[in-house]
């Protein structure tokens, strides 16, 4: 967002009027100003209402009446562009700086764990009527839901490791009433919808590796971003999958190219919470009638369906992206994709040599 917008929001029969600064949180204000014209807020419902503190809502599926309210807080908006979560970046900008800071939680609670040290100075303070983006874990995870401030004593520890984007200029006393399952009746962008700078549609998908805590070492799971969240955010997941570093493993397309390649994921039958990746040929020999295999693996596509493939990246050999080789895991029979630094550093260490076998280049990722 290029400058400011003024959105309204009809709660409860009144009209709650909000400032979204574009100027100090471009990213965040943009995000939230193209959801309301999207109308994607209108109908949700406030899943969590802590007096003194905040008023959130914002997750979609809470349109859906029969939802049960205790569920609500993992959904996000799915691009239907993309098919996948539309997740934007921590922003936070400091006083003094020309530019925000991206992805790293700069106060009190950064990691989400207490620290010793003094609240950070920024531009857009958490106060009364300060309207912000909610996040998992994940500093780069916020999507669709927000959250009102109601105190400024309360919520001022909040700054710096969640994004302000605004301020309530009329209504606050609305705000203030709202309960939990009062819901958004509608929203709408009255002013500086022309400052909406809208981009191209992104064809590629970040790519996220967790490992598998609870079987030998080398079985890993690699998910999309929406999938990453529902992994964070369920405990029975999260207990079993760790996630290894917050950057993209790799990216992919999403779309199909001439000189992309499609690889399909498939879910063992055998080893629970193991997962293979295998190019269109791979894929082919595996479901072929006569092969020992083909009730061994069950075709788990990211959008669900079979027979699709979860991506597009460049074949092996193609010299036309980063190289990732595979490895088989001689003691369990899983594999292991390996970026250059991590197949120099396989290939050079006894130990983990003779426990992985280098199979060769497998793809070559989009980055």
């Amino acid at each position: 967002l290029n400058g400011t917008a003024t959105v309204e929001f009809i709660v409860n029969g009144s009209s709650i009027i909000i400032e979204v600064d574009g100027n100090n949180a471009p990213i965040t204000a943009g995000n939230f100003v193209d959801l309301v014209e999207r109308g994607v807020y209108d109908g949700v419902a406030f899943h969590r209402v802590i007096d003194g503190f905040v008023a959130q809502g914002g997750d979609p599926q809470s349109k859906d009446p029969d939802f049960s309210i205790e569920r609500l807080g993992s959904g996000g908006f799915i691009d239907p562009a993309t098919g996948e979560e539309r997740t934007i970046p921590l922003e936070i900008k400091l006083e003094g700086d020309e530019e925000p800071t991206y992805s790293t939680p700069l106060g009190l609670r950064q990691d989400d764990t207490p620290q010793d040290n003094t609240i950070p100075d920024v531009v857009l303070e958490h106060d009364r009527g300060s309207i912000a983006m909610a996040r998992s874990a994940p500093p780069d995870s916020a999507s669709s839901q927000f959250y009102f401030g109601l105190t400024e004593s309360a919520v001022e520890t909040l700054d710096g490791d969640y994004a302000v984007f605004g301020n309530v200029t009329e209504g606050l006393d609305i705000v203030d009433s709202i309960e939990q399952g009062d819901r958004v009746e509608d929203a709408e962008v009255i002013e500086g919808l022309e400052n909406l700078e809208q981009g191209e549609p992104d064809t590629t998908i970040d790519l996220y590796r967790f490992r598998n805590t609870t079987l030998d070492t080398g079985t890993y799971l690699f998910v999309g971003e929406q999938e990453r969240n529902n992994i964070l955010n369920n405990s029975n997941l999260n207990e079993i999958f760790e996630l290894e570093g917050n950057d993209p493993a790799f990216q992919a397309s999403i779309e199909e190219e001439d000189d992309l390649l499609p690889f399909y994921r498939l879910r063992s039958v055998d080893v629970e919470g193991t997962y293979l990746f295998v190019g269109e040929q791979e894929y082919d020999n595996i479901f072929d009638e006569n092969s020992d295999q083909r009730d061994k693996w069950i075709p788990e596509g990211l959008d669900g369906e079979e027979d699709v493939a979860d991506f597009y990246l460049y074949g092996a050999g193609a010299g036309e992206g980063i190289e990732f080789n595979r490895f088989r895991n001689n003691n369990n029979g899983t594999y292991l994709f390996a970026g250059p630094p991590e197949t120099e550093a396989i290939d050079n260490d006894p130990d983990l040599s003779a426990i992985f076998t280098n199979e060769g280049i497998a793809f070559e990722s989009l980055i």
